[in-house]
């Protein structure tokens, strides 16, 4: 919670937040469908 509390008080200094949801306990394929980083 204090990391997506930071994320959005650092967001509205350069925009518009829409919403900010923490995800409790996220299934273990949450990870196949989010994007990856972009690799150098």
């Amino acid at each position: 919670k204090a990391a997506t509390d930071a994320g959005a008080a650092a967001a509205r200094n350069v925009g518009e937040v829409k919403a900010v949801h923490v995800i409790p306990r996220p299934h273990t394929d949450v990870e196949k469908i989010l994007p990856k980083g972009i690799s150098q």
